[in-house]
């Protein structure tokens, strides 16, 4: 028995569903090539759709998954025909309705369902029009809560005999909990309903493909020499953490506000910055690769804030940091340090605070969320607006227990510390209920739509920086 139970614990289990399962063998013919180079936990969503609608419907998960190849499929026919297919209309962009997982977890699911006269569970049905209603239902719901809430008091004025003052008073002095009441209770049973949306992403672990070169920007500012090591430290560890040769390490820097143009230090922090890339360089590169990069851009006067200063700050270095992967335009880096035209091939950058860290894999991760064929971003040509998939990715952050809680108030409202946040998948109301989110400054983007959705719709000296934006 001991031996046996040995033998069970060394089998890797995903391998064997792998090579087992015969849904997975299936669902390998997607059109798009893309369903086995996908994670696994992707994979094995797909195959739980699969074994759901199996549930359902009167046909086999085997059948299920053959149809579900055939609708992607027809799908790539009709777009390679440019005419619409009468197995699996669709309004999706091409590449998406000709991927298995459109039909599965995506616009094409309902289309599949009503083909195999699948009964959708009630508690779908609502999560459904909870989504597809959110806001107005949102709203409704917030009143109910409210009139709700209010309901207490009403009924002790009524019980009371009060009179016109007193019915005044008493109404005023509720209406903000019965808000705060009605609110609490409403988002906590959003949350409740609707699921977390993990999003599919593909297997980078190993290797980032070619077209998959992504810079890790670090946008700082160096007001004195001997905070530059700790930068370049804090670098190093990242690439350490996640040395795979298709990302490039990119220190964004600013000199500090000044009374003038050029500041008496000034020099020597430069200097300091670019000794210290070509330090690292001598010791992480090659002939073929520098992974440490240095962009440094000049003060430029701001009428705005009377002060010399790096354009737009944090948001300012990544706009034009973006540029220049785009378009070639140094603009306002007037020192830098790495072969930077390496740069120009990048397609994704992940932009982290000094003193975030990059975790192993984080980066693979993250760049496998974005290539996925469902998350790729579609934008409207008229408004620039992401009308399919995604621009931003950012995963959730935590405190680091080193230098997390030291205090009762800290350790109630900083959150979890030394538990693997990626584990774990919490709800959040707006991106759930209303597919909308903050940019917080930290997470990865799309340059390339990044750049498009948001051209020329931020005026300078209107936002602080990319945090909360």
């Amino acid at each position: 028995a001991i031996s046996s139970l040995a033998a069970v614990q060394a089998i890797e289990w995903q391998d064997f569903v792998d090579y087992t399962s015969q849904v997975e063998r299936i669902l390998r013919a997607d059109p798009v090539a893309a369903y086995g180079s996908m994670s696994f936990e992707t994979r094995d969503k797909y195959r739980a759709v699969v074994e759901k609608l199996g549930r359902g419907a009167n046909f086999s998960e085997t059948e299920i998954a053959r149809k579900v190849v055939d609708y992607a499929r027809q799908a790539g026919i009709a777009t390679t025909q440019a005419a619409p297919s009468k197995a699996a209309p669709s309004k999706a962009a091409p590449s998406k309705a000709s991927h298995v997982g459109y039909w599965l977890i995506d616009r094409g699911r309902e289309t599949l369902e009503h083909d195999l006269a699948y009964k959708t569970p009630v508690g779908d049905q609502i999560r459904r029009q909870m989504v597809r209603h959110g806001r107005r239902g949102y709203a409704l719901a917030l009143f109910a809560g409210f009139l709700l809430a209010m309901l207490a008091p009403v009924v002790f004025l009524l019980t009371s005999h009060a009179g016109f003052w007193s019915w005044l008073g008493g109404l005023a002095l509720s209406l903000l909990p019965a808000t705060v009441l009605s609110m609490t209770l409403v988002q906590w049973l959003i949350t409740a309903l609707l699921r977390p949306r993990v999003l599919p992403s593909m297997d980078y672990r190993r290797a980032l493909p070619d077209t998959c070169q992504t810079a890790v920007a670090v946008p700082v500012i160096v007001a004195h020499e001997r905070d530059v090591q700790a930068m370049l430290e804090q670098l190093e560890i990242r690439h350490l953490s996640n040395p795979d040769p298709m990302l490039h390490f990119v220190l964004l820097s600013d000199l500090p506000d000044a009374g003038q143009e050029h500041e008496p230090g000034d020099t020597a922090i430069e200097t300091a910055l670019i000794a210290g890339i070509e330090s690292l360089n001598r010791q992480y590169g090659n002939a073929a690769t520098t992974p440490f990069y240095l962009l440094h851009r000049r003060r430029l006067y701001n009428p705005a804030e009377s002060c010399w200063m790096g354009r737009e700050r944090k948001r300012g270095k990544l706009e034009q940091f973006n540029q220049y992967i785009l378009q070639g335009d140094v603009g306002e880096f007037c020192v830098s340090a790495g072969a930077i035209e390496r740069l120009r091939d990048c397609r994704f950058v992940i932009t982290l605070d000094a003193d975030t860290m990059l975790p192993p894999e984080t980066a693979a991760k993250m760049v496998g969320i974005l290539m996925h064929p469902l998350n790729m971003p579609e934008l409207d040509p008229r408004t620039g607006k992401v009308v399919s998939g995604y621009t931003v990715v950012q995963p959730r952050l935590e405190v680091l227990p080193l230098s997390g809680p030291v205090s009762l108030f800290c350790r109630l409202y900083a959150g979890d510390t030394a538990i693997d946040i990626y584990s774990r998948a919490v709800s959040d109301i707006y991106q759930d209920l209303f597919g909308s989110g903050i940019f917080v400054g930290k997470g990865i983007y799309d340059v390339a739509a990044f750049q498009r959705s948001l051209a020329n719709r931020v005026p300078d000296n209107s936002i602080l920086s990319h945090d909360l934006f």
